[in-house]
This record gives structure tokens, sequence and C-alpha cells, in this order.
């Protein structure tokens, strides 16, 4: 199925996805693919986006700021020297200036030698409202990093930054991560994994439930063979309110972190945490205990599942918070193709799938929520492929999303081996494609599908079918029964249009000669 873009969409049991924009690197290597949902930056009622390329301008890095309605460039920051890679990282950081405009906090790991820096960047216009250098050469401050809450109660929101690879004897690798005021930029505390912990590799802010924040710590290569844990710090002084390990030798339980929303209808935040290692998988957590709620395992064989996670709403409207789960290293459409997999946070099951078009891709590195741009019920979402050669090799590009729900509205007319099965999958939009699958028919013969925008009543049959706006013929299934077709509409569609398809099949031993598949509909986002 053709897209204008390096990502591709897979059928799911119920779900699709609509591509409504795409962004590219601008040269060779930017690596294009950091995603961070900043808040409303523009006064208009949609979150904006940040996103990050930290390979961009010979290593300096960048930082590109989106509108959330529009998807226009509100301005770019770069990094201030070869070397810095700003965007490695990025969170959203809280109004630090008092402006009234969410500000964006940026990780820049290659700074000061590598000894890495948290900048705090307006989200106004850009410019730079704190620096915060890493004190250890080599120690990349920066790789992770998230707003810390208002930990010293001065009403300017902290900031939380790991340095994962700080080293207390050369290249021990303990880890730090450290809190500073967002107002004075003063260290408030640090804490320190031990050797080989990588502390830090994953870092989220918290509330635990009562409206104080607290601070959540990965440490996903432990000195106990990579079995990994994680830590839930008090902001007050940094002691330790809970450890969560993994269960496994080489599990790397902790190597990403999500607050992913109420899950269990408890009224608190539940937290997601990803084990890529050992086959992949991801953790549940109650935000009341964490106690485990579900563990959620790879739909495909592949590697790094849970590798990257984000937070996406209520996907499938049943009232519960749903999980994405980055797989950016996965095989299964080519080697580190990657693949980002939407599932449900009460039961696992897989909602929405989307792979790399190409080997590289390394969809799913990072992914973010948009909220409920299209008020359809289902939270649009951005998903990076910084290795997608779109623009150019390595370049790198962020796709924002729109899950598009498939149903079935009306049962067909029996043939020979009963009602042909249709689903369908894909956009509706006019620059990508809707595949439709069939089987269950009649093997070799004439095929006719009819698309249209409403149900009429077939009075005869006493069946919906749609009316046929658009009706294709000389489609001809094959030896077993199936036929997949693509198919693009016009552009102008209304939002919320209910499109309807069908398949006509000629079959002896349907009624009048001709057997019909069940019709699907998508509404257009």
């Amino acid at each position: 199925m053709f897209l204008p873009a390096a990502v591709l969409f897979l059928a799911s049991p119920s779900g699709a996805q609509v591509l409504l924009h795409d962004q590219t690197g601008s040269a060779a290597g930017d690596g294009l693919g950091v995603t961070a949902a900043i808040g409303d930056v523009t006064g208009d009622g949609k979150i904006d986006l940040a996103l990050g390329a930290p390979q961009a301008a010979s290593g300096r890095g960048l930082v590109r700021v989106l509108s959330g309605a529009s998807f226009a460039v509100l301005f770019e920051v770069q990094g201030a020297v070869p070397g810095d890679h700003l965007g490695a990282a990025l969170a959203p950081a809280g109004d630090v200036d008092g402006d009234g405009v969410p500000d964006i906090l940026a990780g820049a790991p290659g700074a000061g030698q590598g000894a890495g820096a948290v900048r705090v960047l307006s989200g106004a216009n850009g410019a730079l409202l704190l620096s915060l250098p890493g004190s250890q050469a080599g120690a990349a401050l920066g790789h992770a990093l998230a707003g810390g809450g208002d930990a010293d109660l001065d009403g300017v929101p902290d900031v939380l930054g790991g340095a994962p690879l700080w080293s207390a004897t050369q290249g021990s690798a303990e880890g730090q991560a450290l809190l500073w005021s967002g107002d004075t930029g003063s260290l408030l505390h640090s804490v320190t994994g031990g050797a080989g912990d990588h502390l830090g590799q994953s870092i989220g802010g918290w509330n635990m439930g009562d409206g104080e924040p607290g601070e959540i710590l990965g440490c996903s290569d432990d000195g106990n063979g990579g079995t990994g844990y994680v830590l839930v710090l008090s902001p007050a002084d940094f002691s330790v309110l809970a450890t969560v390990s993994g269960t496994q030798s080489a599990q790397r339980f902790g190597a990403a972190i999500a607050r992913v929303g109420d899950a269990n209808s408890d009224g608190i935040i539940d937290l997601a945490v990803g084990a890529p290692g050992a086959g992949g998988s991801v953790a549940l957590l109650s935000g009341l205990n964490f106690s485990t709620l579900l563990t959620l395992t790879a739909p495909a064989t592949g590697t790094d599942f849970g590798g990257a996670l984000g937070a996406v709403g209520d996907v499938n409207g049943d009232g519960k918070a749903d999980v994405a789960v980055g797989a950016p290293l996965s095989d299964r459409n080519g080697a580190d193709a990657g693949a980002l997999t939407i599932l449900s946070g009460t039961g696992g099951a897989v909602l929405y799938d989307v792979v790399g078009a190409q080997p590289g891709d390394r969809v799913g590195a990072s992914m973010a929520s948009l909220g409920d741009r299209d008020g359809d019920g289902r939270a649009e979402f951005a998903v990076g492929l910084p290795g997608a050669d779109v623009a150019a090799a390595d370049a790198g590009q962020v796709a924002i999303v729109s899950p598009t729900l498939w149903n079935t509205v009306e049962n067909g007319l029996p043939g020979v081996d009963g009602i042909p099965r249709l689903t369908g999958d894909g956009g509706l939009l006019g620059t990508t494609s809707a595949t439709l699958s069939l089987q269950s028919a009649r093997p070799i013969t004439g095929a006719t599908l009819v698309v249209g925008l409403s149900l009429v009543l077939d009075a005869a049959n006493d069946v919906l079918v749609p009316m046929p706006d658009v009706v294709v013929t000389g489609l001809l299934t094959n030896s077993q029964g199936g036929l997949e077709y693509d198919f693009t509409l016009l552009t102008g569609l209304p939002s919320g249009a209910v499109v309807y398809q069908q398949f006509l099949l000629a079959d002896a031993s349907a009624p009048g000669g001709v057997a019909r598949s069940n019709t699907v509909a998508a509404t257009v986002p």
C-alpha cells in the first residue's frame, strides 16, 4: 500500500490510521525523530509539538516547534556548537518564566565534551531561559529529562535530568539523576546509581495522587545482568519511596518510562515501564502502589519492544488509558525498520500497528499524544522515524497520525462459502490509500466494488448496501477466493463523513447469482 512517507500502516483487528502530516529532516543525517507534546504555546486550544533532530547542523542539533492546529513551523532553535546534539531528548517544562506560555526542556548530551546539558527554552520564541551543564566529561547529561514539578514549592516548575554515563571511577557508569530549581538553576537534589546501572537512562516526573510531585528513574542496565529496575523518589529529599525490579536477566527493565493515564479507573495516573531485552515486554504499573496491573508483550516476533513508550489517551473508547509501545529496532519489515504498536490498557489487545516501510527507519523511537484534535474521541499522535530516508539518507521523519476505526455495518448475501468477509485498513485522505481485503468468496470469479457515502435498502434482499458513488468493475478473486484492492478517495470530503465499501461477486449459488460481502465503513478525520 502506497503512502507519501516512510511509514507503512499494517492491519489490526479493528483499527487503521490516517497520516495527517509529516515533517522531515532538512539534510542527510539529521535524524529528525524525537517528539514531545509541550502544551498549548499558541493559545488556540490545541496541544503543540516539539521535534528534535540531534544530528542536524554538523551535530549542533535542532529543536523545531510545530503548531498542533496547522502543523506550521513556529520556530527552530539550533545547538550552540557542533557536537551539542540539542534535541536528543525533549519534554514539556511547564511555564518556567511566568509569561503564561508553556516552555520546553531540551537535552544536549554532547555539550561540553560530552558532559551534556539540559536547556530550558521559551515556548513563545525559543529563547534560552536556563542552561544546566553537566559536571563530568562524557556523562551525557540530557540523554533523558522531564519536568520535575514544583519540588521546592516556590511556584516555578523544576527540572529533572539524567546523566546515564556519569562514573565515580573510569567507566563505572553508575549514572546520575539531578533535580534543579526552575527559578534559579540551583541544584536541589541528586541521586547516583550502582556500578553499571546507567541511572537516568529514562526519567519521568510523577504525581503521587495527592498533588505532590514525585520522580521516576530507570536503571535498565543494572549490575544484576541487566535485569533493570525503576526507582520512585520523593521530591522533598529524593529518598526512595519504591523500587520496582525486572524479573529476568537481560530484560533491561526501565529502559523507557511513560505516564499513560488512568488504566484501572482508580483516579490515579498509572505508569508504563519498558523492558526491551529478553524478548521485549512492557509492565503497566499502578500509580497507587506500583503493583503490576498488566504485562504487554510484542504482537509479532521482533526486537526492542518497549524501547520507547508514550501516552495516547483512550484510543478504543472504553474509558481506560491505552499504551503506545515503540520497538525502533524491530526487524518485522526489514532490519531496524521499527514498529509502533498501540495496545489496550485493560486487556493488552492490539489496537493499531505501524511499521517502518524501509530497513533502518526505526519507527517508534519516540511518540507523543496531541490529544483529540478532531473530536472523534480518539487522540492523534506523532511518531518518530529518525532513520527515514524520505528527504535524504537518515534525514529522519515525524509522522502525525489519526486513528480511524473500521467497522462492519451490514451483513451481505451468502455465496458458495457463506457471506464473503471484507475488512478495511488504511487512511481515507486523498493522499493515502485504503486497502480492502476480501476472503471466503467464490474463487476466480468477477468482482465489483461499490463505494458510497450513504447506505440504501436493497428491498429485494432486505439488506443495506452502499449508495454507488464510486463503482469499480473488472476485478477478479484469486484461486483461494480472496482479493485485495487499494483505492484513494478524492480530496474534499468533510470531516466526519462515513465511507462505505462492499464487494459484489458473481456466484451461481447466491440469490440472483450475486453474492455480497459484508459492508465496512470508516470515518474521514
